[in-house]
């Protein structure tokens, strides 16, 4: 593959939902079963090669939150949760370690800003915003979200108020989306192949490329959620 050259946009449809999923990782909720499923993650360094470790995201809302949740496939449970029970409750001193998703949203599809949410299967996560979002800790206070570790892996589910996502006049229908994943290559980090996945491909580059993200369609009217806000320097 040409890798200097950006691949066409993969697209997701969010489905509205009257009935919420209960925030609980076991991912039984009839709207995901009604939504449709982003699949075919490819490895960090060719978006043509599949990642031995299959995710399935899925994406809903109701009139007040949006919704995502990751099904994530594990090959060796042993190892997994060997890992895993070594984890404490911080993301990144333990990225490594188990597995961690990674949730990317470009709002009005300027290809410029985003939110980064990252969730590790230990339960912990972590919120990356644009520089222009000054009430940055309301984002950490009001996601939720919960791991549930299954047979053959982890389900990680989450919830984001859209008041919270900073919605404002430039928000567009469709938003700049990915889900990225992390996967525990047990000590192995040189394995940049099998370490990393994405659902739209970042071409080998790092997941906080705006210009390289899937598209998620997002076909509501979001203007109750607009806000926005202008510091005023004032002589004192």
């Amino acid at each position: 593959p040409n890798l200097n050259a950006a691949p066409a946009a993969r697209k997701l449809i969010a489905v509205k939902t009257k009935v919420p999923p209960t925030i609980d990782g076991k991912l039984d909720e009839a709207c995901w079963k009604a939504a449709a499923e982003a699949s075919g993650f490819s490895v960090f360094k060719n978006p043509d090669a599949l990642h031995p470790e299959p995710t399935i995201g899925r994406v809903c809302f109701d009139d007040d939150n949006l919704y995502i949740s990751m099904e994530c496939r594990v090959n060796d449970m042993d190892k997994f949760k060997s890992r895993l029970a070594e984890t404490g409750d911080r993301l990144f001193e333990n990225y490594y370690k188990g597995g961690v998703i990674e949730v990317f949203l470009d709002t009005n599809h300027d290809q410029l800003t985003f939110q980064q949410y990252l969730l590790h299967a230990n339960g912990s996560s972590m919120v990356t915003l644009s520089k222009g979002d000054v009430f940055k800790i309301l984002n950490e206070d009001y996601l939720s979200s919960k791991v549930a570790v299954t047979g053959t892996g982890f389900n990680i589910e989450m919830s984001f108020p859209l008041a919270m996502l900073h919605l404002h006049p430039d928000t567009a229908k469709i938003w700049g989306f990915n889900l990225n994943r992390c996967h525990d290559v047990y000590g192995v980090t040189v394995d940049t192949n099998g370490l990393f996945s994405s659902w739209n491909s970042t071409l080998a580059r790092g997941f906080q490329n705006p210009e390289l993200f899937g598209e998620l369609v997002m076909d509501d009217d979001f203007s109750r959620f607009y806000w926005q806000v202008d510091f005023e320097n004032r002589e004192p």
